[in-house]
């Protein structure tokens, strides 16, 4: 559920598609592109499978999550966003943080 910016040097689709036999989900079709099995698949049930695939534990995004910045701190986040640190991923704002 998300997509690569810039060339994506390393990601090496080829050998792992071709050799390997890799299976990937994605949701991102969704994304104003006419998904390949349409009208079966819209954004409402790409959303829905997402989500359904993370609550049985089918789809980790933990990783993905690489700062989490308490909410009374979200001016932090977005500058974050702003000017990323080579290894930022994803920025969670948490509500519950006190």
């Amino acid at each position: 559920a998300g997509f690569y910016q810039g060339e994506a040097a390393a990601l090496n689709l080829g050998e792992e598609w071709l050799h390997n036999c890799v299976s990937m989900v994605a949701s991102m079709r969704g994304w104003g592109n006419v998904h390949r099995d349409a009208p079966r698949w819209d954004r409402a049930r790409l959303r829905a499978t997402a989500i359904d695939l993370h609550r049985q534990g089918a789809l980790s995004v933990t990783g993905m999550i690489t700062h989490r910045v308490p909410f009374r701190d979200a001016a932090q986040a977005y500058a974050l966003i702003d000017a990323p640190p080579p290894d930022l991923l994803k920025v969670v704002l948490d509500y519950a943080a006190a």
